[in-house]
């Protein structure tokens, strides 16, 4: 008798699944488990029919059958299908075989049927609207029909118009139209469609778009393919642009490709507006390496149609002579060796070709195997470390090679096996796999589970050995796919795969198990809206924030929002997951929220977004389908929008050729105009290659402060580098270059993106020819030494760090030296690491070349089999290059092979934020399991480590401790597992703050609306010219910038005021806050970095420490208008005739973890008066920056400081001080140091107060703590001083590897004549 079960699975449509089980089992007869029957599919012609898969799960009895797709010693999982007639049943019969070839039949007691779709056919959902997209390689708007699941009837489309979906299948609308299909000036707006059952039976469905909005376009001006020739090359972008005049239009492009029967669609989009003419631009993508040809339409303007058509020009194929390969044993015990193979004169090697062997599945970089030779023709030797392998082939970019090895060891021809998979969930929207995995010989490999693309190795092997161990992984998933499976290899590359399973039914012993909070079916969203839905960004860029709520929340299963902020950048293409949105859950809303900047002058229009959640990813426009106008980010109109990244507008060599002698120097200069007319060019970079120096060449960053005429509109750059006459002929050209915007829109002539050399594709005067007399050097150059500091690394999970010099000669031409080698390290299950040698000296006379570089050895790297080295990478002065394999390196007597073992000991590489407030700490990393395992916590509080072993989580990976209490500040942790400790970890708590607060200040709240605006009440006031202050009740007046001096000093004086601002020197303060050492700030090196919308001066000189050095740069920059700066996530505001000091230092040798250092910087204000009072007052002046108030009768000097702070990219409260002085107190004047606290850190901080000077209408002598001095008639302002002592705020951020300290000094007036100084922090990259 047998029992039916039933489940309900949720995989879109509900499926019953049954369990069968027979009473009385007969011997070798297979009992039924379970079924599943997955998705099927409806065939389009006669007979009509569904083809229905099912995947039964069987007890074996003792059966030994030979057909399955898994199995074990009592169970086997096995596929088979049936055909179903359309509107009729079927009771499928198993039929199975033995290894005696004996067949047996069971029944299932089941039926299958094939529904017919229902008519009329109709949306679940209904689409009210189809909004205007730019991106159409993603998901726009898919739609469901009733009755109809995603695999079964098929359905056949009709369109009638020139807006059109995709194949029902795929049930999604396409967001464009066909250009080919303009005909009139009125053409429909509407998606008019219909879908066509396979009974012939039609159903029409009609959806409004975006269209409507666009029934005029305006005149169009102007239309440009680029290149203007007909000629195309591999990686050269096709660019089409076009001028509007009047009324925005919506361009179209259509791509035909020679050979495909399908075309490819893609919008122009606006991206600037000026004169009330509007420039559109597509960058049509590179991968078609295809003659094409393009038609262009605007809608509804049908003289707009325009075609080009574009052949392919071909690189040269490929070429090389004679093969070689050969092998050396290396540890027979460990049926360990390496393979060596050598390629010679290879010519023609397209970037991205790859060399494998049957083991190897490593991609490395494409210098890696270039051995004697030059880049255009060279020998390729490669040797890779292998292990129980007998036969080993070779192939180089998909083509096989002949020659084939047989080895004299043990041949591994068994796959591994999982043994246990788990995945869960972790804070953050982070997961852990665990995979417990066996070998039998050459141990495991990696590991793929294919659900979440997630991939292991070697180096997360946190216990036992690749023949027996546990592997984990923490990553973040963006998309979880519906099917399930995994594969996993061995270092021979056997591999196992499992079948991919569509769940919830994963394997017949649950080895793969779903991901936790993981729903097939859509999720229902209960809440979606943006704190702002309309956005005026016609002058600054604003903050917004998004919040989100679905059924079934899971705190650790988090959303993730992508944003597209910029249009250069096509959706998620050049941007990795970890830069996108993850949203937090707030607990008093009950909702997930992230916030966000929008960049100022984008377009009217849409904001487009993209949000992953429970493995389902949805669209902007899918959104509004359900929340309407709540969903959308709408931009206002402005009168000169910019989303147009800088372009180049012109290129010159000068001179424009060279043949230059042997004894001879010349300078070339790289003339370059680049172009931003309305936002301005931010920064950029540029690459100078050459034919046989395509890696390394000249390469350039520059700043708008750099062009000749520094204009960051229109600027002129001259990059410069030299041409001695000991070089070889070849052309120079530009090999990249990159630019970016003052709002983030980028141009690159690499990837998907807007090339900024487009208008220049068909110009001559992108290359240099040069010529050179001298007799060419054709031997390479040779090493002559290579020595490691260890070559034997143990168990020690410390000591990993290692130190390589390398010697090389060339006796000809001599050693280039600006080419650095690279040392690459590789193990035999293809994990490898490469390290770039520095110069350390060079010998004339030898011609001989010294290198030096340090390096830790990662992980695991290596196991207990050991690792091979090669060099690769060096050249002579003509260019002629040479590398050397392991094999090479043995030959020529040198260092080849590193031994290795497994690591032991714990190892802390990363930790989640942790607030200030206190809470969990979870710390990662390897080797944290252990039979005693607890942790240490020093609070840099002079108490040492405290041990705690309150673990709430605890795995070989993670770990996580309750009750961490970080007391606002850093603190240190490391973990004992076995009597073995781990590293020192230094964690950086997270500030908390009260965002309830609200600091828009002032009745009516900043001076109403003719005299400024609420930001955001965290944010403060925005005031209008000319008006100044926390709540803009004070009046501005423009004032002459203080003169320049040979050090970082404002010393100025106007009016009966005068102020002064210095920084003095940097102490290292102990515990006790006691200074330990002093170090002055002088001798300053100065530099004029001004342009001609900025005035900047930049100041250089350096501190020395136990034998280290920290460079210290200041920039000095004046403001003439209104600016927004963004700096750690929050906005600021700086006034007309503002001063902005930016103190940026690098890593400092601390003498101890528990010291911190101070940064002095003397302020002096002074009031020429009779009748004077002194007074010191503070307050909030936003969420996140206070004030400090020195004042002298109505006027004081103002100092505003940042409350929060990142250091070593994290952020962190921040403590300041006044320091104390005994001088004598004046009235009429304030004299004060001031020490900005900057905690224990490794590589950076960055720091951001201001200074204010204002006039109120409130005396001094109104102010509690004030003090009052008798009449003083006398001139002399210097004299007289004030000290006090006050604590205040200050802000902390990490760019890099330096420290920044932004100082503003502002002057404001209530009811007289005023001048104005202010500040903000912006951010500054200084590369150390």
């Amino acid at each position: 008798m047998k029992t039916p079960i039933k489940y309900t699975l949720l995989l879109c449509i509900s499926i019953l699944c049954t369990v069968y089980r027979t009473d009385a089992q007969q011997q070798n007869i297979p009992t039924v488990v379970k079924i599943y029957e997955p998705p099927y599919q409806q065939f389009s012609s006669p007979p009509y029919q569904c083809s229905r898969p099912i995947m039964v799960l069987l007890e074996l009895n003792g059966f030994d059958i030979i057909d399955y797709e898994m199995k074990n010693s009592t169970h086997a999982l096995i596929q088979t299908g049936y055909y179903v007639p359309v509107s009729s049943s079927l009771t499928p019969i198993l039929t199975l075989e033995d290894t005696n070839n004996t067949e047996i039949q069971i029944s299932t007691n089941i039926t299958l049927t094939c529904d017919a779709a229902p008519f009329p056919l109709e949306m679940k959902e209904q689409i009210i609207y189809a909004p205007l997209t730019y991106y159409q390689d993603f998901l726009y708007l898919s739609y469901k029909i009733k009755g109809v699941g995603p695999e079964r009837a098929i359905l056949y489309l009709k369109e009638e118009s020139s807006f059109f979906v995709d194949t029902p299948q795929e049930r999604r609308v396409t967001p464009g139209f066909d250009p080919s299909l303009i005909t009139g000036t009125n053409g429909n707006t509407n998606l008019n469609y219909s879908l066509t059952d396979t009974f012939n039976r039609t159903t029409s469905f009609t959806i409004p778009t975006f269209l409507q909005d666009y029934q005029s376009p305006g005149q169009v001006k102007d239309i440009s393919f680029y290149p203007l020739s007909n000629k195309l090359t591999l990686g050269l972008i096709p660019i089409v642009t076009m001028e509007v005049e009047g009324n925005l239009a919506i361009p179209s492009i259509k791509r035909d490709l020679e050979g495909f029967p399908f075309s490819y669609y893609q919008y122009l989009y606006p991206v600037s507006r000026l004169n009330g003419k509007t420039q559109y631009i597509a960058a049509l993508k590179s991968k078609y390496i295809y003659n094409q040809t393009l038609t262009f339409g605007v809608f509804n303007s049908p003289l707009s149609t325009k075609t080009k058509v574009y052949s392919m020009t071909l690189q040269d194929d490929m070429t090389y002579g004679n093969e070689s390969a050969t092998y050396t044993m290396i540890d027979k015990t460990k049926a360990l060796f390496t393979v060596n193979f050598k390629l010679q004169n290879l010519q023609n090697r397209t970037p991205g070709v790859y060399f494998f062997n049957s083991n190897n599945g490593t991609i490395y970089s494409e210098r890696y195997g270039i051995g004697k030779g030059t880049e255009l023709s060279y020998e390729f030797t490669i040797s890779s470390l292998i292990s129980y392998q007998d036969t080993i082939s070779f192939g180089f970019g998909g083509r096989p090679f002949p020659t084939t090895l047989s080895i004299p060891v043990p041949n591994d021809n068994i796959p591994p096996q999982i043994i246990h998979i788990t995945i869960e969930r972790l804070p953050q929207g982070e997961m852990l796999f665990r995979v417990h995995a066996i070998d039998d010989l050459s141990g495991v490999s990696k590991i793929e589970v294919f659900q979440t693309g997630t991939k292991l190795s070697l180096a997360n092997l946190v216990s036992g050995t690749p023949l027996d161990g546990i592997f984990e992984i923490r990553a973040r998933v963006a998309t979880i796919g519906d099917y399930v499976g995994y594969a996993i290899c061995d270092k021979v590359n056997n591999c196992k795969y499992s079948t991919s399973l569509s769940l919830p039914f994963y394997t017949m012993d649950k080895l793969l198990p779903a991901v936790p909070d993981y729903d097939s079916a859509d999720v229902e969203y209960t809440h979606f809206s943006f704190e702002q839905n309309n956005l005026d960004l016609s002058k600054f860029g604003l903050f917004n924030t998004v919040y989100l709520n679905s059924t079934n929340v899971n705190l650790n299963s988090v959303p993730v929002i992508s944003i597209q902020l910029t249009k250069t950048i096509a959706l998620f293409e050049s941007s990795k997951y970890e830069s996108d949105y993850i949203m937090e859950w707030d607990s008093e809303k009950k909702l997930f929220k992230k916030t966000f900047y929008v960049p100022p002058r984008l377009f009217k229009g849409t904001i487009e977004y993209f949000i992953f959640y429970k493995s389902k990813s949805i669209s902007s426009a899918e959104m509004y389908q359900k929340f309407k106008e709540a969903a959308e980010l709408r931009v206002l109109d402005s009168e000169n929008p910019d989303e147009m990244p800088p372009i180049v507008s012109r290129i010159e060599f000068s001179p424009s050729s060279l043949t230059i002698n042997s004894n001879q120097q010349q300078t070339i200069i790289l003339i370059v105009d680049i172009e931003d007319p309305i936002n301005g060019l931010d920064y950029g970079s540029i690459k100078i290659g050459t034919d046989y120096d395509s890696f390394i060449g000249y390469s350039f960053d520059f700043k708008p402060s750099d062009a000749i005429n520094r204009n960051p509109f229109y600027g002129t750059y001259h990059f410069k580098f030299n041409i001695n006459g000991n070089c070889r002929s070849q052309n120079y050209y530009i090999k990249s270059i990159s630019l970016v915007d003052t709002s983030g829109h980028q141009s690159n002539t690499l990837g998907n993106t807007i090339n900024p050399l487009f208008k220049l594709y068909d110009s001559t005067s992108l290359y240099l020819p040069v010529q050179c007399t001298i007799q060419l050097d054709s031997t390479p150059p040779v090493i002559k030494s290579l020595q490691l500091s260890k070559t034997i690394f143990n168990y020690n999970n410390l000591q990993r760090g290692f130190g390589i010099r390398l010697i090389t000669q060339d006796d000809i031409s001599g050693i280039s030296l600006s080419h650095n080698p690279i040392v690459f390290i590789e193990a035999d299950d293809n994990g490898f690491d490469q390290v770039e040698m520095k110069l350390d000296s060079y010998d004339s006379n030898s011609k001989t070349a010294n290198y030096y570089a340090t390096s830790t050895l990662a992980f695991n790297l290596g196991s207990n089999t050991g690792l091979v080295m090669s060099v690769y990478g060096i050249y002579d002065n003509h260019l002629n290059t040479n590398g050397y394999s392991a094999e090479d390196l043995r030959l020529a007597g040198l260092l080849s092979f590193i031994n290795t073992t497994f690591v032991r000991g714990p190892v802390i590489e990363d930790a989640n934020p942790i607030s200030s407030l206190g809470g969990e700490l979870y710390l990662f990393g390897k080797n944290f399991n252990g039979e005693n395992v607890f942790a240490m916590i020093d609070y840099l509080d002079g108490k040492g480590f405290q041990t705690t072993r309150l673990f709430s989580k605890y795995t070989g990976s993670s770990l996580s401790i309750a009750g961490v209490i970080p007391k606002s500040k850093s603190f240190f942790v490391k973990l004992s597992s076995d009597d073995i400790e781990s590293n020192e970890f230094l964690v950086i708590p997270v500030p908390a703050i009260d965002e309830n607060v609200n600091f828009c200040f002032g009745n009516p709240v900043c001076g109403g609306p003719e005299k400024g605006y609420c930001a955001s009440k965290i944010a403060g006031c925005v005031c209008f010219e000319p008006y100044s202050g926390i709540s803009c009740s004070n009046q501005n007046v423009n004032s002459t910038d203080p003169d320049v001096q040979n050090k970082p000093d404002i010393d100025n004086e106007f009016d009966i005021f005068k102020y002064q601002i210095s920084v003095v020197r940097i102490n290292e303060m102990d515990i006790n806050s006691k200074a330990i050492k002093s170090h002055p700030l002088s001798d300053w090196v100065f530099k004029n970095v001004s342009t001609t919308t900025r005035k900047q001066y930049q100041y250089s000189t350096e501190i020395k420490n136990n034998d280290i050095t920290t460079p210290i740069d200041i920039n000095i920059i004046f403001f003439d208008k209104l600016e927004q700066v963004i700096f750690a996530n929050n906005e600021y505001f700086m006034t007309p005739n503002s001063i902005k000091y930016i103190i940026s230092f690098g890593s400092y040798s601390f003498s101890s973890s528990l010291n911190t250092l101070q940064l002095v910087m003397a302020t002096n204000f002074t009031l020429n008066s009779n009748e004077t009072c002194s007074s010191v007052s503070s307050g909030n002046s936003s969420l996140t920056s206070e004030y400090f108030k020195f004042k002298v009768n109505d006027g004081y000097l103002f100092s505003r400081f940042v409350k929060l702070g990142v250091i070593d990219k994290r952020p962190q409260t921040i403590i300041n001080e006044i320091i104390t002085s005994n001088d004598e107190k004046e009235s009429n004047n304030i004299f004060s140091q001031i020490g900005i606290r900057i905690p224990f850190y490794t590589k950076s901080a960055l720091l951001d107060p201001d200074f204010s000077v204002l006039i109120d209408s409130k005396s001094a002598k109104e102010e509690e703590n004030s003090f009052c001095g008798k009449n003083n008639d006398s001139q002399d302002i210097h004299k007289n001083r004030l000290s006090t002592g006050a604590i205040i705020g200050i802000i902390f951020g990490c760019i890099g590897l330096v420290a920044i300290v932004t100082i503003s000094i502002v002057i404001y007036i209530n009811r007289r004549r005023i001048m104005v100084h202010s500040i903000k922090l912006k951010k500054f990259v200084k590369k150390n």
